[in-house]
């Protein structure tokens, strides 16, 4: 498979491993909402960016030392990178940012949490990525997760329908639309 399509398929990995809704919770659903009231996504695209790549990244560096049978420690060695890097960017921004901090303080913790900044490790771990793989699945998640809310936030009042069947408006609808969308990503790997 030639470069393009080992990218494309890292791409569409990063999308599908994303979580796409939580409802009512701090996912994806949340972030929508968010973004039709004016609220900045790509500041939760770059933190979301920020999050998965420290999490890879020390998580990288640091598994090799964790022996074969005690992998069960990556689980909690990810959670506290997580905290830790969490605290630290709360922390820079409080600290030398105080006005952008009160403008993307909504989106810190979800970023942090996202099911990607904690699968990002095992991934790595279980696919034997390089630490240069790691980041580009990093980034392909940040510039993806900010384009796709961009176009489900543009489809938004597509999904309530009144012409719709009443058991497809709304999340259905949504859930269809990015089923739909991923397969026109997968189109460009085959």
């Amino acid at each position: 498979m030639n470069q393009l399509g080992q990218l494309l398929l890292v791409v569409l990995a990063a999308l599908t491993v994303e979580n796409v809704f939580f409802s009512q919770g701090m996912g994806f659903y949340e972030l929508l909402r968010g973004a039709k009231k004016g609220k900045n996504i790509t500041a939760y695209a770059a933190l979301l960016t920020l999050f998965s790549a420290g999490s890879g990244m020390i998580t990288h560096g640091l598994a090799p030392f964790i022996p074969t049978e005690k992998r069960v420690w990556v689980f909690l060695l990810a959670a506290g990178v997580v905290l830790a890097w969490y605290l630290v960017v709360c922390l820079v921004l409080v600290m030398a940012f105080p006005h952008m901090y009160r403008r993307v303080n909504w989106c810190i913790g979800p970023a942090a949490i996202n099911t990607v900044v904690f699968s990002i490790p095992f991934l790595a771990e279980q696919q034997q990525w390089s630490a240069w793989e790691v980041l580009g699945f990093s980034l392909g998640t940040g510039i993806l997760f900010w384009l796709i809310v961009w176009v489900m936030t543009e489809h938004l009042p597509k999904f309530r329908n009144m012409s719709m069947p009443a058991a497809f408006r709304g999340i259905p609808a949504a859930f269809l639309f990015l089923g739909i969308l991923a397969l026109g990503f997968l189109g460009f790997v085959h």
